[in-house]
């Protein structure tokens, strides 16, 4: 009885190993044949993001307050898809005349004429709005307020990201 039970402890135990050992196979295939298709997928994203930015545009008398980044999140990651360029990130800060309120009003008027929608993740936040479209997502985010000033401005930062991973419609 004991040498029945040690027997099939390692019958299960190697069943264990062969099935983990073919995962990691399928794994590796999967990662080799989808990398050309998202490298691709990332070529137009990088593309069009500069594109993306100047169609919405800026409330009139928008002047820049930063050169703006461009960066690539997650790359440094140690993952299966190290190597693989899966987001992409432009964000630059704004100084815009008048207050948060009329520009997050402009700003919703703007995205919503050309099709972005509203996203919330949790509980809705009062210093950033986040829009969605595809695989893209659009975040405003409140800065400095200055609108009690004589010549009324705040700072906003604008956020366009493209993530592979990203369904944010579902």
């Amino acid at each position: 009885m004991n040498r029945r039970l040690t027997l099939r402890s390692f019958a299960g135990l190697i069943l264990i190993a062969v099935i983990g050992v073919g995962l990691l196979v399928f794994q590796r295939q999967h990662i080799k044949k989808h990398l050309p298709l998202i490298a691709a997928e990332f070529a137009v994203a990088e593309q069009e993001g500069p594109g993306i930015l100047k169609e919405i545009g800026l409330p009139e008398g928008a002047e820049p307050y930063d050169d703006g980044l461009k960066t690539f999140p997650g790359e440094g990651r140690k993952s299966m898809w190290r190597g693989a360029k899966l987001r992409i990130r432009w964000e630059r800060t704004w100084v815009l005349p008048g207050n948060h309120d009329d520009t997050d009003a402009w700003f919703a008027d703007r995205l919503g004429q050309l099709g972005w929608k509203p996203f919330t993740i949790g509980v809705p936040s009062s210093v950033e709005d986040l829009y969605w479209k595809d695989k893209w997502l659009l975040t405003i985010q409140r800065r400095a307020d200055f609108s009690t000033d004589p010549n009324p401005t705040v700072r906003k930062t604008v956020m366009l990201d493209w993530d592979y991973w990203h369904d944010l419609g579902r």
